[in-house]
């Protein structure tokens, strides 16, 4: 079984204070409340990694985590979306990455691996970078770019927990 943790969000803060992360997410619940007239809900995971919070929550997370970087770079210092999560283990990774990169990368387009460790068994992000360059050219037949990719896959590896998220990396430069 590949599946673990469930977050949509990874936010890491400059220093180890979950209230902090709260009283933001409340702001940010109270404008979504006000303009969208929906309850949003979060959910604060603590995980075992000190200053990183794993975060559910029912609203657009890439959205999110962007205007946690924008508004609150003071506190957070690093917030991605997460598209999916699976357990630390090489062949889940490689799994979920490859039904993942299938749904989301066109045929002809080239990609990057990018690896986040924190708090793992897996030796180096070079060997999961290799790994699943390897596992992503032999099953879709896409070509590996590491200067101008297409495609980022972005592994952020927390203990037992690996979430991926692909993503176009001139999409996310508009949003910044």
């Amino acid at each position: 079984m590949c599946t673990n943790e469930n977050f949509d969000m990874l936010v890491m803060l400059h220093y180890h204070d979950p209230e902090d992360l709260e009283n933001i997410l409340l702001k940010i619940r109270e404008m979504e409340t006000a303009m969208k007239k929906k309850r949003p809900e979060f959910y604060i995971k603590e995980c075992e990694v000190l200053k990183v919070l794993l975060v559910e929550s029912n609203l657009d997370s890439e959205y999110l985590a962007l205007k946690l970087r924008e508004n609150h770079g003071e506190t957070v210092s690093y917030a991605v979306h997460i598209d999916d999560v699976v357990r630390t283990r090489i062949e889940c990774i490689l799994q979920k990455v490859v039904e993942l990169a299938d749904d989301k990368i066109g045929k002809g387009n080239s990609f990057r691996v990018i690896s986040n460790l924190m708090s793992t068994n897996i030796e180096s992000s070079e060997e999961l970078n290799a790994a699943v360059s390897k596992e992503i050219k032999n099953k879709l037949n896409l070509r590996c770019d590491e200067e101008n990719p297409d495609w980022v896959v972005q592994l952020e590896v927390v203990g037992e927990n690996t979430g991926i998220i692909i993503f176009n990396p001139k999409n996310l430069l508009k949003n910044i």
